[in-house]
């Protein structure tokens, strides 16, 4: 529908309401479903929305509207909608509510009408949310934390009557027609990109951390008796159990406030223990199991006090939590989060919380946004199920071997689940009969049971991480449970509710096998490695070969300072061919993964993009050669993990044989979506060609006019000198200044920061150029002596020069180029053509690391670079290296005179002259060339 049809209609609707507003208020004869219906529904319909699946009729998982019926629970005496009217959702995803009333209640002055749809927007961690009974239509913003004593003018963004439709008209159609709201439009009103703390994610990670703090301290308090690794479990274990207890209520699985009964016994604990019980017999979740997977919570003390507190933060007023409309994807990205910290007993025996040395060495716990979740699921997963029965289905093996608090695991049964659902409504739709759909039309809980436990696995090293992914897999699986879908199961089939996922998600270091123990070395504690064998506890999984598919985002953690481990490392160069100089986990991984997968497997990991160009990981590109086929390497721009500045690549390898064409991808991330940007297809075996195997060298070799030799070939090219530790040593670099630190080893220097396209500027550094303290780098003092030279900035998105006349020492972040012997060719002619617009587009298509923050330039990869061969008894060929020579002095001239002048205007004539000279040396390169 047309923006002017979408108005006429509006039009309409208002003009009937008027007409029949008498009526309408009358609440004994208009209710909230007829409003719906006659007004509310056809409203959005004009604004492009799907709202009765008709026309087309859409699959069950990308219905663009969840209807939900009008269902009361009881709350505080009150009776309120369970979850708001309509879930508006994009590509399954629900992305705003909105709520509708009933004709003649005060919307715009009524607090509890508010705070229910803030809460119910911010728990679901939705930029706005929507309240109306068509007379009425109210906008609020649910970035905040709403609070029963708000004002309901609070987070009110927009309000206006029926009688302001057409005037409002513009705002309308810019902010809530479909094909706006997929493109952004929410988050642009909602200015969402504002950083705030309260989020409900943010929120829900502070009560984790407050209940664990307080139950850690108490039950240390009470029970000394346990170590450090027992309390970690007790404590997890009663976090998790309060959790799924919590949730079921919200959901009407569990009767409303049976948590909060306890709170009136003598001893809380055992109250709580006694629902636990009845909850093991009820859902079977491995979670309530006191005889094989807990057998020290009923042996422990735990003060009321402490028990109140957490569970009073879970119920109105003191929450703002509705967990019925809360995402699990929500919950699981707290818990990775809380799964950053440990808990730790001090030589005193007290128990305090703090985070582990791989969360504190990286910043922080860094979660996989769900939509790249999605796309690797969706690239990784979708060959193996398009156009397949559940039967054939079920046949297919899904494992993340780091899965940790289990995100790729809810992405891959989420997309399996979605999958289930469009193939039986589909039957459905034909006049079949579905048993697989319940009443509702959703999924049977035996179904989603038998999905999970025949398709998803995972693995983690972290105890407390596997426990998290089962249950954040439990809850997934009760979803869209209601009282009356468990009741019938568990009363006329005598099946509980839930799966045990012990042979699903196991815990183990997926990288040391059993062989760990074959070695000599002395490998210390055996609980550090915790190895893990595969083929024994997945024995069914490899009888088939191995599994179908292996996705995740595995750990980055470079073996290196605290986290070295000598005798680990050795081990880790005998099992993997892909172990480098510097080993990071992740390396192992990949090459961990391809191992895990049967033939024709395909593997699905978002990783950092170091490792397809870094000149120590060539072996790890040759393992991925030589054992996988490359279908897609996507690298992204943009931060995909908030707070962390690492450049990331999805790569989807197969096991397979088939040479077919790879896909190499660019893409930007823009916090919320992944939007393709360029695509080329290109042979993984020109790779084999490839000196160095450097992934992101696709393009075929250039044709050149004229005959070229490398870089490396005539010249030296060296980077400068590693000093030792900069912390410990202060007068390793120092000023002029420093003048009581100066030695005679001090010499001038040169550092990344001082060089800029053809001009160095010096800023009176000393470097402590003394043979007997080298670190690393180039110590050759005739290469740091030559005068003159050319500087390479290290960091840069294609190499940046600059000439040295002074004969100065140069730093690790730069390289020099000096002659290797004397030759007529000027280096100033060699400069020119380094910093050519030819051999930048070079650098992008052949070295380019591709990465957006601090982009590196690898010296050999100068080497490499085709440098014209210039026969100067040629008139021609001397008369183009002349004239580059004569731009190049010309540039560095008007460099110079810029440095002294203070005039803005004289200054812009100057640049624009140097601007000038830069396009004749580009031309006379691409003449060269003969491009």
């Amino acid at each position: 529908m047309t923006k002017e049809n979408a108005l006429k209609a509006i039009k309409k609707l208002v003009v009937d309401f008027e007409d029949n507003l008498a009526s309408a208020k009358n609440l004994n004869k208009f209710g909230e479903t007829e409003t719906r219906i006659q007004y509310i529904n056809p409203f959005f319909k004009a604004l492009g929305w799907n709202v009765d699946n008709q026309d087309p009729v859409l699959p069950e998982s990308h219905k663009e509207i969840v209807h939900e019926t009008d269902v009361t629970v009881k709350e505080k005496g009150e009776r309120k909608n369970k979850k708001p009217d309509y879930g508006f959702r994009q590509e399954g995803k629900t992305i705003f509510f909105v709520d509708a009333k009933k004709p003649g209640i005060n919307i715009k002055d009524d607090s509890s009408t508010s705070f229910q749809i803030r809460r119910y927007g911010w728990s679901a961690k939705h930029a706005i949310a929507i309240v109306t009974d068509f007379e009425e239509f109210a906008i609020y913003e649910t970035s905040i934390e709403p609070k029963i004593s708000d004002k309901p003018s609070k987070c009110l963004s927009d309000y206006f009557t029926y009688k302001q439709y057409v005037e409002k008209f513009d705002l309308i159609w810019d902010l809530l027609h479909k094909d706006k709201v997929y493109a952004g439009s929410i988050d642009v009103y909602a200015k969402t990109d504002k950083k705030g703390k309260d989020t409900v994610d943010n929120k829900f990670l502070d009560s984790l951390e407050n209940w664990r703090k307080q139950l850690a301290i108490k039950i240390n308090e009470e029970n000394k008796n346990l170590s450090e690794a027992e309390l970690n479990f007790v404590v997890q274990q009663n976090i998790d159990r309060i959790i799924f207890l919590r949730i079921a209520e919200s959901k009407d699985i569990e009767p409303y406030e049976q948590l909060k009964s306890c709170l009136s016994s003598k001893n809380i604990y055992d109250e709580l223990l006694r629902i636990f019980d009845k909850s093991e017999q009820k859902y079977n979740a491995g979670l309530f199991d006191f005889k094989k997977v807990d057998t020290i919570s009923k042996n422990i003390v735990v003060p009321n006090k402490v028990l109140s507190q957490i569970i009073n933060d879970l119920y109105y007023p003191n929450s703002s939590y509705a967990f019925d409309v809360i995402p699990i994807e929500i919950i699981g990205h707290a818990y990775e989060q809380f799964l950053g910290s440990i808990i730790r007993l001090t030589k005193g025996q007290n128990a305090k919380v703090e985070p582990k040395p791989e969360v504190r060495n990286a910043g922080g716990v860094f979660y996989t946004p769900e939509q790249i979740v999605k796309y690797i699921c969706k690239e990784s997963i979708d060959p193996f199920i398009k156009g397949k029965k559940p039967d054939e289905i079920s046949k297919i093996k899904i494992i993340d071997p780091a899965c940790g608090s289990g995100s790729f695991l809810i992405g891959a049964y989420t997309y399996l689940l979605n999958y289930h659902l469009d193939y039986y409504t589909e039957l459905k739709r034909n006049g079949k009969k579905v048993p697989e759909l319940n009443v509702a039309g959703k999924l049977t809980n035996e179904v989603k049971k038998k999905i999970l436990t025949n398709n998803i696995f995972g693995v983690d090293i972290d105890s407390n991480a596997v426990e998290v992914a089962k249950l954040s897999l439990l809850l997934k699986c009760m979803e869209e449970e209601t009282k009356g879908t468990i009741d019938h199961q568990f009363k006329f089939f005598h099946e509980r509710v839930l799966p045990t996922l012990d042979n699903n998600i196991k815990c183990g270091n997926s990288l040391v096998d059993n062989d760990y123990y074959d070695s000599e070395l002395d490998f210390g504690n055996e609980k550090t490695a915790n190895p893990f064998n595969w083929k024994r506890e997945f024995a069914e999984v490899f009888k088939q070969g191995g599994f179908d598919v292996v996705v995740g985002n595995p750990p980055y953690v470079l073996l290196e300072g605290e986290f070295r481990n000598d005798d680990m490392i050795t081990y880790f160069r005998k099992k993997y061919t892909s172990a480098s100089y510097k080993i990071d986990l992740y390396h192992l991984f990949i090459e961990r993964g391809i191992y895990l997968l049967k033939e024709n497997g395909k593997l699905g990991f978002i990783t950092p993009s170091n490792f397809l160009s870094n000149n120590g990981l060539v072996s790890l590109r040759e393992t991925i050669l030589e054992k996988s086929y490359i279908d897609i390497l996507n690298i992204i721009s943009g931060k995909v993990f908030i707070g962390a500045s690492v450049d990331t690549t999805i790569s989807i390898l197969s096991k397979s044989t088939n040479k077919k064409k790879s896909s190499f991808i660019q893409s930007d991330w823009k916090g919320k979506s992944l939007t393709e940007t360029s695509k080329i297809f290109f042979d993984q075996n020109n790779f084999s060609e490839n000196e160095g195997k450097i992934f992101i060298s696709t393009s075929k070799k250039t044709k050149f006019k004229v005959p070229t030799v490398t870089l490396g070939e005539n010249y030296s090219v060296k980077f400068g000198m590693q000093l030792r530790d900069r912390k410990k040593f202060l007068a390793d670099v120092i000023t002029k200044d420093d003048k009581k630190l100066i030695t005679k080893f001090h010499r001038p220097c040169y550092t990344g920061k001082n060089v800029g396209k053809y001009n160095m500027a010096y800023s009176n550094m000393l470097a402590y150029f003394n043979r007997e303290a080298k670190s690393g780098g180039c110590w050759d003092e005739a290469i740091h002596n030559a005068n003159p030279k050319i500087i390479v900035r290290q960091i840069g998105l294609h190499p940046i020069c600059a000439i040295d006349m002074k004969g100065y020492c140069c730093l690790n972040t730069v390289f020099m180029i000096a002659p290797k012997s004397k030759t007529e060719i000027s280096l100033k002619f060699t400069l020119g053509i380094l910093n050519s617009k030819f051999m930048a587009d070079y650098w992008h298509q052949n070295f380019s690391d591709k990465r957006q923050t601090f982009p590196k330039i690898k010296g050999s990869y100068l080497e490499k670079l085709p440098i014209a061969v210039m026969d100067l008894t040629n008139k021609k060929s001397k008369q183009l290296h002349d004239d580059i020579v004569k731009y190049i002095d010309s540039i560095l001239k008007l460099k110079e005179d810029i440095i002294s002048e203070t005039l803005k205007s004289k200054t812009d004539q100057l640049n624009s002259r140097i601007a000038h000279c830069e396009e004749q040396i580009d031309n006379l390169v691409i003449e060269i060339y003969g491009l």
